[in-house]
């Protein structure tokens, strides 16, 4: 009597199939802006370090990087995943329809409850700049 076609060990080359599919499908469920594989145009790059870098370091990273002693609302804005990511609140952009980020809304002071950075408003060109970085995909170097 032959072994029953569930009982057998698959080969090696079906593992391999397998863990391939799985990745794929993994792969094909990231969020858009996690995919990227392709670099940001050097423009973009320069407009994130000359415009965006700025003020993340004097707004924002006192309270929302790695070197914080304690991190506000478990955010992270330090690195293009950690942004993706989100906080205790979920994710904080939406790369499908950047208006709706959570980001961009704390920025503008529209909601009360919601102010970032919450000493004081971002002058209307660090928001101009903060809405069109992530409006073009959230360009960050080495990412």
């Amino acid at each position: 009597m032959s072994p029953s076609p569930l009982s057998r060990k698959p080969s090696f080359q079906q593992q391999l199939f397998s863990l391939a599919l799985l990745a794929l499908i993994g792969f094909w469920f990231l969020p858009a802006g996690v995919k990227g594989s392709e670099p940001f145009p050097s423009e973009a790059i320069d407009f994130f370090e000359k415009r965006v870098r700025p003020v993340l370091e004097d707004h924002c990273f006192e309270c929302h990087a790695q070197r914080t002693s304690k991190i506000k609302g478990g955010l992270l804005l330090d690195t293009r995943g950690s942004l993706l990511k989100g906080g205790e609140s979920g994710a904080v952009v939406n790369l499908n329809q950047p208006s709706e980020s959570l980001l961009l809304k704390a920025i503008h002071y529209d909601d009360v409850d919601l102010q970032m950075p919450p000493e004081s408003r971002l002058s209307d060109g660090q928001i101009r700049d903060l809405v069109k970085w992530v409006e073009i995909g959230l360009p960050w170097p080495n990412s």
